[in-house]
C-alpha cells in the first residue's frame, strides 16, 4: 500500500498515525524498507513503539539516526520502545548518550484543568504555585522506589 502526503513538511506525525495504522507493520516487511522518507521512517519508529517491535524500531531508529545524530525525538522513542518492553539497561544507554552527545530536547508542555482553571507548565519547571508540592511527592515516591527524581523522570515516557 502507498500513502501519499500532500505536503510532509506541513503535517504533523501524530496527523498521520491514524490515518495509516496497522498497514505500517506490512509495509515495514517489503523490500520499499530501503526507500522511505524521513516523514514515513518516523511515523514508522511510533509504529514500533505502538507495537511493542524493539528490533523494527531499533534498526528504523539507527536509519534515522545516521541521517540526523542530534535528533531528540528520534533517540527518546527508540528509548522508549525500550522502556516499554522492560529493557530498562537499554534504556537506560539511550537516554545517557543523549546527555553525552549533548542533544537537546524541547521542553514538552503540559495543560490540566482542575476546577474550571486550567493550567499550563513545561517539563521540569518548578516555578509554577504547586511545584514544590509535585515535586516533594515525586521526592518520596521515588525515595520508597530507591531512585533519584531524575532517574524516575528517565523512566517515564517523556514524548508523548
Amino acid at each position: 500500500m502507498v500513502f501519499i502526503l500532500s505536503n510532509p513538511q506541513k503535517q504533523s506525525i501524530c496527523e498521520i498515525m491514524p490515518g495509516v495504522g496497522n498497514q505500517l507493520i506490512e509495509t515495514r516487511e517489503g523490500p520499499s524498507i530501503h526507500c522511505i522518507t524521513t516523514v514515513r521512517d518516523m511515523v514508522l519508529l511510533r509504529a514500533c513503539k505502538v507495537h511493542g517491535d524493539v528490533d523494527s524500531g531499533r534498526r528504523t531508529a539507527e536509519k534515522l539516526l545516521e541521517m540526523d545524530p542530534n535528533c531528540a525525538g528520534t533517540h527518546i522513542t527508540l528509548a522508549n520502545i525500550y522502556a516499554a518492553k522492560g529493557k530498562w539497561r537499554e534504556a537506560a544507554d539511550v537516554r545517557k548518550m543523549v546527555r553525552s552527545k549533548r542533544v537537546i530536547k524541547e521542553p514538552g508542555w503540559s495543560w490540566i484543568k482542575v476546577k474550571d482553571r486550567v493550567s499550563a507548565f513545561v517539563a521540569g519547571e518548578r516555578s509554577y504555585p504547586e511545584g514544590e508540592l509535585i515535586y516533594g511527592m515525586l521526592d518520596l515516591l521515588a525515595s520508597r522506589m530507591d531512585m533519584s527524581v531524575q532517574e524516575l523522570g528517565s523512566l517515564l515516557d517523556s514524548e508523548d
